[in-house]
């Protein structure tokens, strides 16, 4: 008697559909590539202001760091 859980083999894991895996990877990248441009368009918006002193620096600041910390999530 056998103990301990059957595991399938290898022949039988050739044949597993795996489309539903590459589907989850193509929305997750596409979710990806929304975020970028969401969080670049933000900060590129900032860059336009026509504003002076420490709160528009902040402003750049801030946005570019959240553009790069998405960007490494990406």
């Amino acid at each position: 008697m056998p103990v301990g859980p059957a595991f399938p083999g290898l022949s039988d894991l050739l044949v597993w559909p795996t489309a539903h895996l590459t589907e989850g990877a193509n929305y997750w990248e596409a979710v990806a590539a929304r975020w970028y441009q969401a969080f670049a368009q933000v900060w590129q918006d900032s860059l336009s202001l026509d504003w002076e002193g420490k709160a528009v620096k902040a402003l750049h600041d801030r946005t570019y760091a959240d553009k790069l910390r998405v960007s490494g999530l990406v």
